[in-house]
C-alpha cells in the first residue's frame, strides 16, 4: 500500500514539475509544486517509517529470526555440553578399566607372594628337628588332614612330668609361632598358622585356641 501511494505521489509531483518547467509564468506555479512536493515527501517518509515499524509481518520475521538464532545458540550450547559429557564418560570408563586392571594385578601378585611364603614356610619346618636336636621329631603341614601345622614331640621330650611337658609344649609352640610370623601372610584358604602339637602316636598335647593362643590339652 505504501509503495503504491509513493508511486502515485511521485508521478503527481513529476507531472507538476514538468508543467512548471514548461509554463511561461513560473512565478504562479512556483509555490504550488514546491510546497506539494515537500509535504508529499515528508508524509511518505513518516508514513514509510511508521509502516515499517508497525508492519506485523516484518516484526514477526524479526522475532522468528531472533528465535531461530536463540534456538541455534541453545543447540550449540547443548552440543558442547553433551560433547563434554561424552569426553568425561570415556575418561571415567578408561580410568575404571585401568583401576580394575591394577587391582587385579595387585591381587594376583598378593596371591603369588602368599603362596611363595607358604612354600618357604614348609621348607623351614623341615629344618626344625635338626635345630631342636630331635626333641621335635617332625614338623609339617598336614595337607591330607587338618591342614594345620603339626609338631610331633619325640619320646625323649615326652618322658617328663605333666607340668614339664606343658612347658616343653609351650616352648615348641612359641618357637613355631615365631617362624609363622616371619613368613606370613599365607593364602586366605590356608590353616597353616594354626598349630597342633602331638606325640609320636598322634595324641594331641596342645593346640591353637580360638583366639590363636597356646592351649594345653589336659589328660
Amino acid at each position: 500500500m505504501s509503495l503504491l501511494l509513493f508511486v502515485v505521489c511521485f508521478i503527481f509531483c513529476i507531472t507538476y514539475l514538468v508543467k512548471y518547467l514548461s509554463y511561461k509564468d513560473k512565478r504562479r506555479l512556483y509555490k504550488g509544486p514546491l510546497i506539494f512536493f515537500s509535504i508529499a515527501t515528508a508524509i511518505l517518509f513518516v508514513y514509510g517509517a511508521f509502516t515499517s515499524d508497525l508492519n506485523p509481518n516484518s516484526e514477526a520475521s524479526k522475532d522468528e529470526k531472533q528465535e531461530q538464532k536463540l534456538d541455534e545458540q541453545q543447540k550449540e550450547k547443548e552440543a558442547k555440553i553433551n560433547h563434554q559429557k561424552e569426553i568425561k564418560a570415556k575418561q571415567k570408563a578408561k580410568q575404571e578399566a585401568e583401576d580394575k586392571k591394577e587391582k587385579q594385578q595387585t591381587a594376583d601378585l598378593k596371591k603369588k607372594n602368599e603362596q611363595k611364603n607358604l612354600q618357604s614356610y614348609k621348607e623351614e619346618l623341615t629344618k626344625i628337628p635338626g635345630k631342636t636336636h630331635n626333641l621335635i621329631s617332625k614338623a609339617y603341614i598336614d595337607d591330607s588332614g587338618s591342614e594345620q601345622t603339626t609338631i610331633v614331640l619325640s619320646d625323649e621330650a615326652m618322658n617328663v612330668s605333666d607340668s614339664e611337658l606343658k612347658n616343653v609344649a609351650h616352648s615348641a609352640y612359641n618357637a613355631v609361632q615365631s617362624i609363622i610370623d616371619n613368613y606370613k601372610p599365607f593364602p586366605e584358604d590356608s590353616f597353616a598358622d594354626k598349630i597342633r602339637i602331638t606325640d609320636s602316636s598322634g595324641d594331641l598335647i596342645a593346640k591353637s585356641s580360638m583366639f590363636d593362643e597356646f592351649k594345653f590339652v589336659d589328660k
